[in-house]
């Protein structure tokens, strides 16, 4: 309906033939998280309508493509309510058992707190509350989007260091953490060329790649460096 067709833009840029897209992520970030819900009841209710919403969709595509794959999304920033959280993820885990493949974690992380760097933490959250559950029900975990957290206001901001050494090696540490648990398939970092067209310096996103505005030349940050490196490391 925008005139534009999508199709021959894919293939403009070099990707010929459609996507084969496997796994579809179940709304983004739709629970209440700032503020957080101010009850477990509330919570409780609310992830019981978004799951009555997941399970729709589910039998709708499902029908259409059996073989597609569903993720439903963990808890926004769980270390603000860890209870809620809890109750949160619980219920989306055991309403959905047996019809998504995944739960998606949305996690972002300070490089100076070891805190989120706890193979515990991601255990305690999602993990163990499928172990109740058939082992053919349990839904592993996507970390669909993982960065340092960035605040894009104020030269000396401390959260500005996602993109310098410091954000590279805590996310570093982020990446060894999630490949000490099992559980997890794969993490997609947030993002290698994430930013806002008005935002004429990179500083405060969590890019690796970035085109400056007044000169139009590509660029690595720290954490773009970190990657060069992985993908020559790892592929």
């Amino acid at each position: 309906s925008d005139g534009i067709n999508w199709a021959q833009r894919r293939i403009d840029c070099g990707i010929k033939e459609p996507v084969n897209i496997k796994t579809f992520e179940l709304g983004n970030e739709l629970d209440k998280f700032s503020p957080c819900y101010p009850s477990e009841a509330e919570c409780r209710s609310a992830a019981d309508e978004y799951t009555q919403k997941c399970a729709a969709v589910i039998e709708a595509m499902s029908s259409v493509n059996a073989e597609i794959r569903f993720a439903a999304h963990a808890k926004t920033y769980p270390a603000e309510k860890p209870a809620i959280a809890a109750v949160w993820n619980d219920r989306v885990i055991h309403n959905l058992a047996g019809k998504i493949s995944y739960i998606a974690l949305h996690d972002y992380y300070y490089p100076s707190s070891f805190f989120w760097f706890k193979y515990a933490r991601i255990k305690d959250e999602i993990v163990t509350k499928t172990y109740d559950l058939p082992e053919e029900q349990r839904p592993h975990v996507l970390v669909t989007e993982h960065a340092v957290w960035a605040n894009p206001e104020g030269e000396n901001d401390p959260k500005r260091l996602v993109t310098s050494l410091s954000g590279a090696l805590a996310t570093g540490a982020f990446i060894n953490l999630a490949s000490q648990i099992g559980e997890i398939d794969g993490i997609n970092y947030y993002g290698l060329t994430a930013g806002t067209a008005s935002q004429e310096d990179y500083g405060g996103m969590s890019m690796g790649i970035f085109r400056r505005f007044y000169d139009g030349k590509i660029y690595l940050t720290g954490i773009g460096e970190a990657y060069k490196t992985l993908s020559a490391g790892w592929g």
